[in-house]
Order: C-alpha cells, then sequence, then structure tokens
C-alpha cells in the first residue's frame, strides 16, 4: 500500500511539474537581434525580480567564443556578466577535460562544474554514463561533476567498476560514485558481495570511505518504502 502511495505522490508530483506556469514569468520580455556585454543575441531576457543567481539568458545569434568557450545555442550569464550556463559548439577543453560538441556546461561559483553529455565521455580514466538531456521529460539531474581543479568529483559510470580494488556500480536511485579531490573513492554502491577491510559487505551496500581510505560505512540503505 505504501509503495501505491509513492507512486500516486510521484505522478502528483510530475503533474505540477507540467503544469506550472512557465520559468520564463520571472524574465523580463524577450529582446531580439540585440547586443548585450558585446555578444550578438537572436534574443535575451533578463530577470527581474531581484535574483542575483542569474541575470540573462539568451539564444546566441552564431557560434561565439565567450570566456576562452566556443559557444552556440543558449548561454547564461550572472548578475555581473560572466558565464554560467552554455553548449559548446565543437570539441573543446573545460577544466583541462576534452569534451565534445553539444556538451552543456554549468560553472559554479568556486564550486566547480556540471557536465550534460549526450555521449558516453571517458573521462580521467572513467567511462562515464551519457545524460539525456534532449528527453522531454528530463528533470536536470547530470551523470557528473568536475571539482573547480577539474578533477572528476561525482559520476555514475556506464557499468560496474573497480576503484582501488572496491567494486562499484552504477546507481541513480542510491546515488553516484563520488571521489575526493586527491582521485581516492569517497562513496559508492558496492556492485557484489565482497570483502573490503576484513568487512563483508553485500551487494547495493552504501559504502563510505575517509581521505585515507578507510572504510567508515556499510549499509543496504532503504530506498523505497
Amino acid at each position: 500500500m505504501k509503495k501505491n502511495h509513492s507512486f500516486s505522490a510521484s505522478l502528483l508530483i510530475l503533474a505540477i511539474f507540467f503544469i506550472s506556469p512557465d520559468s520564463s514569468a520571472q524574465y523580463t520580455k524577450w529582446e531580439k537581434d540585440t547586443e548585450f556585454n558585446g555578444i550578438k543575441f537572436k534574443k535575451i531576457h533578463f530577470r527581474d525580480d531581484g535574483n542575483e543567481s542569474l541575470f540573462a539568458s539568451g539564444i546566441l545569434k552564431q557560434e561565439t567564443m565567450i570566456e576562452g568557450y566556443p559557444c552556440h545555442g543558449e548561454v547564461d550569464l550572472s548578475k555581473n556578466g560572466k558565464l554560467q550556463f552554455f553548449i559548446l559548439s565543437k570539441t573543446h577543453n573545460v577544466a583541462g577535460n576534452e569534451f565534445k560538441k553539444n556538451t552543456q556546461v554549468i560553472i559554479h561559483k568556486n564550486k566547480g562544474y556540471t557536465i550534460h553529455c549526450i555521449y558516453k565521455p571517458m573521462v580521467q580514466g572513467y567511462h562515464v554514463k551519457k545524460t539525456p538531456y534532449r528527453n522531454p521529460l528530463f528533470m536536470g539531474s547530470s551523470n557528473f561533476s568536475l571539482y573547480p581543479s577539474g578533477k572528476l568529483e561525482r559520476f555514475q559510470p556506464v557499468d560496474n567498476v573497480e576503484i582501488q580494488s572496491i567494486w562499484c556500480r552504477p546507481s541513480p536511485a542510491r546515488g553516484a560514485v563520488t571521489l575526493y579531490e586527491s582521485g581516492k573513492l569517497k562513496k559508492c554502491t558496492s556492485a557484489k558481495e565482497q570483502i573490503i577491510q576484513g568487512q563483508k559487505v553485500e551487494k547495493n551496500f552504501s559504502l563510505k570511505f575517509d581521505e585515507d581510505g578507510t572504510l567508515t560505512y556499510w549499509k543496504k540503505e532503504k530506498i523505497f518504502d
């Protein structure tokens, strides 16, 4: 019975999402064929609700280099005109990592990068799941992110992967594989029954490690009622 309630609640949330007023209501009217911050836009609009986290959102008139990135399509700018979101117009380097055309990049001030790839990229030796952002039901989640340094922070692997002798599996429900900036394993979901530092863990156990690599948490967490 509880499962039915949970399912109904999920449907209700989706229904609210789709019938909610368009988010563009938070913006001014579109300005067409204009220039802002030296950038030519097919159209652009601005927030008028005092929110400084996002100042302008627009569609570029042509492929444009912005802050060293080749961009096309949509871009978002902060209150001070800094790039916050863009789409690569061709293969290019982002924080030391090469990504293909149409990769979406979200820049978080002092907090790194969220990456949306419509292909399965190889990032620092790990094969990462693609992000289906073109799917109409895409809700904005990403399969990986980078530290400000460009080091891999979290990701959903394509298949089970061995990291420092620990077998981890992709698990959207239990969370991504997370690494320390040093590259050491921080969190993952166990891919199988295995012995870790003398401790028997089962498949789907949530695992956590400290920066020295010591296992500090192992438990099969309850995901659904």
